[in-house]
């Protein structure tokens, strides 16, 4: 059962004073975009060979007018984008094995690299292209001088799993910011880092994006349930509290068989569905939500709301499928 998180705070639900809800925040898995053969768990990365070249950039000033810029500075930015995905990959502890191949020709035989590491999976960085923007606003509202860098980067990856399989190619798009203040022009700038540090910092985030492609990770998903002054609503709001979830549900499932009003019965549904999602019961859960908004009607606030749960629900009944795949 996975843990939950109450976040303390009361939200007006109905025009009756004494029904409100109770939010919560529920750890939920989410698939990684790239779903792997459950045997390609070993993974070589390397990057296509790139000479070091000169970044360039532009420069936006205060009143919008764009300059070139360049950087007196000559980095193998690939190879720093390797090296990072290869240990990002490490530290997430998916992968079987990781190796770093050195950077290889871009008429390299992909087999080559497979047969010398013996990988299953081939992770290739094709490229990548940066944009570097340096932007200087005017003051503040604290009458400070504000600058800011940014170094957006699109990195061009193939991915080759087997001889059987078609490689699969991708582009990964992000960008990193650092932002200064100062009360000078000459020391506006004295928060943003020199060049090589930035590119450092960039081709670390650069290795988390791409790890993210291939592996699961938990998100915070914002839950509530009803709450009323029933003395029994009462009760099943302080099991949840303690963490006696299957208590509070036994409450709900009574006041839900005992509901003497079609409302009464829809807040226990709902707050069933909820406890159904909490034990990963995702297919009774969408039951319960569709009791619910039948319950409430469709058009009623209750019910609007419960709509917009199911929608969370038929997405993560969706992400079901992928997870079991990748979690094996």
């Amino acid at each position: 059962m996975k843990p939950i998180r109450i976040i303390w705070g009361w939200i007006a639900l109905m025009a009756t004073s004494c029904t409100s809800l109770q939010e919560v925040s529920l750890d939920v898995m989410q698939p990684a975009p790239v779903t792997l053969p459950v045997y390609a768990r070993s993974v070589a990365v390397a990057a296509v060979t790139a000479p070091e070249t000169k970044i360039e950039g532009q420069y936006r000033d205060p009143y919008g007018r764009i300059e070139k810029l360049d950087f007196d500075t000559a980095v193998d930015v690939s190879g720093l984008v390797a090296r990072n995905t290869a240990k990002a990959m490490r530290n997430a502890r998916y992968f079987s094995r990781t190796e770093l191949c050195n950077p290889v020709p871009a008429a390299s035989p992909v087999k080559a690299i497979k047969d010398s590491t013996a990988a299953s999976v081939v992770l290739l960085l094709d490229s990548v292209v940066l944009h570097p923007m340096l932007t200087d606003y005017g003051h503040n509202d604290w009458g400070y001088l504000v600058s800011e860098f940014r170094i957006k980067g699109d990195l061009f990856f193939t991915l080759y799993i087997g001889d059987d399989e078609p490689p699969q190619t991708w582009v990964i798009s992000d960008s990193i910011r650092w932002e200064s203040f100062g009360t000078t022009p000459e020391n506006r700038y004295h928060a943003i880092p020199e060049i090589g540090r930035c590119l450092n910092e960039f081709a670390q985030y650069a290795g988390y994006c791409t790890v993210r492609q291939f592996v699961p990770e938990s998100r915070q998903a914002d839950r509530f349930y009803f709450k009323t002054s029933s003395s029994l609503m009462k009760d099943a709001h302080r099991y949840w509290q303690t963490g006696q979830y299957d208590e509070a549900s036994y409450l709900w499932e009574y006041l839900y068989e005992t509901g003497k009003s079609d409302f009464s019965k829809a807040m226990a549904a709902a707050n069933l569905a909820l406890y159904c999602e909490l034990c990963d019961n995702f297919i009774q859960a969408r039951e319960w939500v569709k009791v619910s908004i039948a319950l409430f009607g469709p058009e009623t606030e209750g019910g609007k709301r419960m709509t917009a749960y199911l929608q969370e629900i038929e997405q993560r009944i969706a992400d079901e499928e992928h997870l079991r795949f990748q979690l094996l």
